[in-house]
């Protein structure tokens, strides 16, 4: 697996790959907005959190996820409940705060 990462700008996906595979590659998207190679050949990840950019090149399926933990969440309470396993979202119930809020945001990014 390679991992690119950098400032977030336009064509950074488009030079990371040219980096990692000395050639470029075509880039659609599925009905999610995941990317993928129009070849079929390997697998790729991208995310972003503010200008932080990171993506991962790989021979098999790998996601990524970035976020500041100082990142607000307005519906956390929501997409704990719709996303995260009972048990989970138990765990975030018995907390507070900034501790809520970064829990919350460790368990979402290793989804």
């Amino acid at each position: 697996m390679t991992i690119c990462f950098g400032k977030k700008r336009e064509g950074i996906l488009e030079t990371a790959i040219k980096r990692r595979f000395g050639t470029e590659r075509q880039v659609e998207k599925d009905g999610l907005g995941k990317p993928f190679f129009s070849d079929g050949d390997g697998h790729l990840s991208v995310t972003h959190t503010g200008e932080l950019w990171l993506c991962a090149f790989s021979g098999f399926e790998a996601g990524l996820d970035a976020e500041f933990f100082d990142r607000r969440i307005s519906n956390g309470d929501a997409l704990s409940e719709r996303f995260f396993t009972t048990d989970e979202f138990r765990l975030l119930e018995g907390l507070q705060g900034d501790d809520r809020r970064r829990a919350f945001i460790r368990m979402w990014t290793m989804k």
